[in-house]
């Protein structure tokens, strides 16, 4: 896998991350994950020992959205401007112990 698999990998648990901690499933502004995960961004690469640093742009946290959105993980409100987990995704969070 390229280093870009990688990176978008660790920007989708991020995001996850940031959405289950809104409370009651509140929509988050991209603009808000923007400022949060834009530049650089630091993840594990199996093949090398050290940190691989990868670039979020804009262009490339849309889609990773939309990669996220496409799989049933987050919806979108506000015309795109804002993003909350799916009822399914909050559902298993919420199975899965979370919001204790």
């Amino acid at each position: 896998m390229s280093s870009s698999v990688y990176l978008a990998k660790e920007l989708e648990r991020r995001i996850q991350q940031v959405l289950e901690a809104s409370p009651d499933n509140k929509a988050i502004p991209v603009f808000d994950l923007y400022n949060r995960f834009s530049g650089n961004i630091q993840v594990q690469h199996p093949h090398y020992p050290t940190l691989v640093l990868g670039v979020v742009t804009s262009g490339f946290l849309n889609r990773v959205i939309a990669d996220m959105k496409r799989a049933g993980i987050v919806g979108t409100t506000k015309g795109g401007q804002a993003v909350f987990l799916s009822d399914a995704a909050w559902a298993q969070y919420l199975l899965n112990g979370g919001g204790k």
